[in-house]
């Protein structure tokens, strides 16, 4: 999966040097008045931009080299990229120069300069391109480095607060099992844990009214059964002694 994330960057990286190089054809052919200094022109933009420069002819005659005496170059009408944006806008490859003795991306132009058409090519050592990608990689994984950094010490921090948060709730359920007497808990946190803890503590109230309601009605038995005892008891001694004289006279008869 890395390797695949790899090269579908470095693509992307790669057409976006591509755009950055039509651009560049795009600037040179605009600054051109005549092409009798071309070849001059084409070895200054090197110095400029460290890019490969070369225009060439509506016949593939080469008119302007940066890295190479355009005497001794050949035709380069059928080469693929200038082929290409023959027919359509742009043209570009990836192809090892045997000039530079390197790997290089190039990308071919056709502009209208003084009523001709020429094809300016542009070309960018892959190596530049590797080492500009791994430069902006090596950003980008020391920026995602610094960003789970933080994304963890605030997630830390978070279930520090909720943790205590909780084990706040905890405490207050096991004084409730041990009290009978009303408690409260407040939490400033988050909504959610404001909406447990007064639910938490309307729970509490609400026990405690019944603990005492119990009690009443606890005491009201105690005094009921403390009252029918009393009663029965002052039954029981209005009774004896008659029952005793009705037992004597039973014995006597």
């Amino acid at each position: 999966m890395a390797t695949l994330s790899y090269f579908w960057i470095k693509s992307i990286f790669i057409e976006q040097t591509k755009i950055d190089l039509l651009h560049n054809i795009d600037i040179f052919a605009s600054q051109i008045e005549n092409l009798d200094n071309i070849d001059y022109r084409s070895k200054q933009i090197k110095k400029i931009t460290d890019l490969r420069v070369t225009v060439i002819d509506n016949d593939g005659v080469v008119i302007g080299e940066s890295d190479k005496n355009k005497e001794s170059m050949d035709n380069h009408l059928n080469r693929t990229e200038v082929l290409e944006s023959k027919y359509n806008k742009f043209g570009s490859i990836v192809r090892h120069s045997d000039t530079l003795s390197k790997d290089l991306l190039y990308v071919s132009k056709k502009q209208h300069i003084n009523g001709k058409d020429y094809y300016i090519r542009m070309a960018r050592e892959l190596e530049q391109i590797d080492e500009s990608y791994m430069t902006l990689t090596i950003k980008v994984a020391f920026v995602f480095v610094i960003f789970i950094g933080i994304f963890f010490l605030v997630a830390l921090k978070i279930s520090k607060k909720v943790e205590f948060e909780t084990n706040l709730i905890l405490e207050f359920l096991n004084n409730l099992i041990k009290q009978n007497k009303s408690l409260k808990i407040e939490s400033n946190y988050s909504l959610e844990f404001q909406k447990i803890t007064k639910l938490l503590t309307k729970v509490s109230n609400s026990l405690s009214k019944k603990d005492k309601q119990k009690s009443k009605y606890t005491e009201k038995l105690k005094l009921s059964n403390r009252q029918k005892d009393d009663i029965i008891s002052a039954i029981s001694h209005e009774f004896k002694n008659p029952m005793e004289v009705l037992i004597g006279i039973g014995k006597i008869l």
